[in-house]
């Protein structure tokens, strides 16, 4: 049996206890992913506890904010808040300068983002790790930024936290982000491997938003408290990071001001 197949067969396996929803019409399934959707609440998640997944959050909204886009990153991980690790930020909305022109706002939730006087074309929300189906954190998610791990326990409990987005929110964005592989096309080859089973079973087409090794140049650059597009230097994990920004900004289009959740 091929990998590919060995992988798709042990999803299947498992994804019926994660399936609290008939599998919608052959109609239903087959229409796009809605593009460009009202609200610009972009959580990026992850189904085990993984620093790349806050320094993903952190680097893609300094991004994003270098773009000219107006920019909030919300840390709500509590259990781990990476974000503000990396910022050196005490709690509290904060302001940052990411450049001579643009700046980005923190804040510790996403009331405090909504109730801010601007009108956000990117509101980043660093997401507890490990959601599961049934936790309302992501109730009314629209736009899901997901990293995943081609370990495959890993992966699986990745699948519950999109199936339990997709089952709060019809019409739901997904993006994968592929963490601990070694370069490009192992990253590839994995979504594609991936790629029918989301599809056929959550109605959804996810996009592939880039990958991030496996390599202590993530940990060091926590440790350092600098983010890494931030730094001086233009090394691999700052050409990756702003390679899954530029994805974000051409799956996950600017949305007006950020509604209730």
């Amino acid at each position: 049996m091929s990998e590919r197949k060995h992988l798709g067969r042990g999803l299947e396996s498992v994804s019926h206890l994660f399936l609290s929803r008939p599998r919608p019409a052959q109609d239903e399934a087959e229409a796009p992913t809605p593009c460009g959707a009202t609200s610009p609440v972009l959580f990026v998640a992850s189904g085990f506890e993984v620093i790349g997944k806050s320094v993903v959050a952190c680097n893609v909204a300094l991004e994003l904010a270098r773009g000219g886009h107006r920019t909030a990153v919300v840390d709500a991980d509590s259990s781990l808040p990476t974000v503000r690790l990396l910022m050196g930020a005490a709690s509290g909305p904060t302001r940052f300068a990411v450049d001579e022109t643009h700046t980005l706002a923190l804040f510790d939730t996403l009331e405090e983002a909504m109730q801010a006087d601007e009108a956000w074309d990117y509101v980043v929300v660093n997401a507890p790790a490990g959601l599961l189906l049934g936790d309302e954190s992501l109730a009314g998610a629209q736009r899901l930024l997901l990293v995943v791990s081609p370990e495959p326990r890993e992966l699986i409990r990745g699948y519950a936290v999109a199936k339990g987005a997709a089952g709060w929110a019809g019409g739901l964005q997904l993006g994968l982000v592929v963490w601990g592989v070694e370069d490009e096309a192992s990253a590839r080859a994995f979504y594609e491997q991936v790629l029918d089973v989301f599809e056929r079973r959550l109605a959804v087409r996810p996009a592939y938003c880039g990958f991030l090794p496996a390599r202590g140049e993530i940990g060091r650059s926590v440790l350092s408290r600098v983010p890494a597009v931030l730094g001086s230097e233009d090394t691999d994990l700052v050409e990756r990071l702003r390679g899954i920004a530029a994805a974000v900004t051409r799956v996950f289009e600017p949305g007006g001001r950020p509604r209730s959740q």
